[in-house]
């Protein structure tokens, strides 16, 4: 294995104006691109990308479709 990703839970991560907070690694995440989401769930953190898992508002009503998976860091 030459690397492994990093799983930060959702309860470790802060939210505020679209930044995500990891206070533990000191690190900030950029999240203002993203569309609107209700929680996140976790972060993996790996050599390149950041991959967040969130609940996101019912989008069977929303005019848009979601295609990112991935916040770099």
């Amino acid at each position: 294995m030459t690397s492994a990703k990093l799983t930060i839970p959702g309860q470790s991560v802060k939210f505020n104006s679209k930044t995500a907070s990891i206070q533990c690694l000191k690190m900030d995440l950029d999240c203002k691109y993203l569309p609107e989401f209700q929680k996140i769930r976790q972060i993996e953190i790996g050599p390149e990308f950041a991959h967040l898992s969130m609940e996101v508002p019912d989008v069977a009503h929303a005019d848009y479709e979601i295609h990112w998976k991935t916040v770099t860091r």
